[in-house]
């Protein structure tokens, strides 16, 4: 499913810029790396390809991203290729904050940091989850019982899981939400626009199992 290959890295990034008809990228980046082989075929075959892509004048800055924090730290630490910005998924929200954790990490190198899918790929938000949704069933509760706890308060848990991950991770510069309609848009703009969006306190993570 993912190739990491130098070849195939080349080829891609020339495939990306006949699709979006542009002659350079502002960041190119390094999806999903714990798919790969290993942290080291990362650094010694897919890096130093978007390395000499820089050079070239083709993108300005280098990027990973990928679920496992730990892989990306790891590979910033390893590779000799400057990385200028990481994005991690579903690792600064309520129900999981593990991003803290390693934000000073990121911010000691000059790192851009970007908070991705902060509604935990639905799990915050109403309605049935995809199929192919990776979470436990332990995490699927709690994040239903949230959803339960704030309908009885009148209080949107998209809303408030989005307003959390915007405000209480200092130091991402980016958060990055899915979004499918211009309903959807206009909702999450609300948390940015308003500055009072939650009529009750914050909620109460304990009694939600979170």
């Amino acid at each position: 499913m993912f190739d990491f290959s130098a070849s195939r890295t080349q080829r891609s990034a020339q495939e990306s810029l006949q699709r979006l008809g542009i002659k350079s990228f502002d960041i190119l980046q390094v999806h999903d790396v714990e798919f790969a082989p290993s942290v080291d075929y990362i650094i010694q075959e897919t890096l130093p390809v978007l390395e000499s892509l820089r050079q070239a004048g083709i993108t300005k800055c280098i990027g990973i991203t990928g679920y496992p924090l730990s892989t990306l730290r790891e590979i910033v630490e390893k590779s000799p290729v400057k990385i200028d910005m990481v994005l991690s998924y579903c690792r600064g929200t309520l129900f999981d904050d593990t991003l803290r954790a390693y934000i000073s990490h990121f911010q000691e190198r000059g790192m851009g940091i970007a908070n991705a899918a902060v509604l935990g790929m639905g799990l915050l938000a109403q309605g049935p989850l995809p199929s192919w949704h990776p979470a436990p069933e332990e995490v699927r509760n709690a994040c239903n019982n949230a959803q339960q706890y704030c309908q009885s308060l009148g209080v949107s848990l998209e809303k408030l899981g989005l307003w959390y991950s915007m405000n209480q991770f200092p130091g991402v510069h980016t958060t990055v939400v899915g979004m499918t309609t211009t309903k959807m848009v206009e909702q999450n703009l609300n948390p940015i626009k308003k500055k009072n969006i939650i009529p009750v306190p914050m909620l109460d993570t304990k009694t939600c199992n979170l």
